[in-house]
């Protein structure tokens, strides 16, 4: 995965991740996105939004590297997220904020 890029409303949140890339996935959520679930090794290789209902988003990207699954708790819903990429190309960072009430 090159970079990830979320828009909030209206509000485009900064890209994070690299420069390169043409694929574009559009992920129409309208509900709180509850687990994260990717694979990652050198760089985050995969990634897939679980939404409140369990409705899917993904997988995004191969099958590189290790399974990873993110899931705080019941009440937490995903805000925000944060990434790297070395030397602008593909994602080798990512951090999931989450808010739980």
């Amino acid at each position: 995965i090159n970079a990830v890029q979320f828009t909030y409303g209206t509000t485009n949140a900064p890209k994070h991740g690299g420069t390169g890339g043409d694929d574009v996935a559009e992920i129409p959520v309208t509900e709180p996105i509850v687990k994260v679930m990717g694979r990652h090794g050198w760089y985050i290789d995969r990634l897939e939004f679980v939404t409140l209902s369990g409705q899917h988003f993904g997988p995004y990207g191969w099958d590189g590297g290790d399974y990873f699954e993110y899931q705080h708790c019941p009440t937490c819903r995903l805000r925000y997220i944060t990434g790297a990429a070395k030397v602008d190309q593909f994602m080798n960072g990512i951090q999931f904020w989450f808010n739980c009430s």
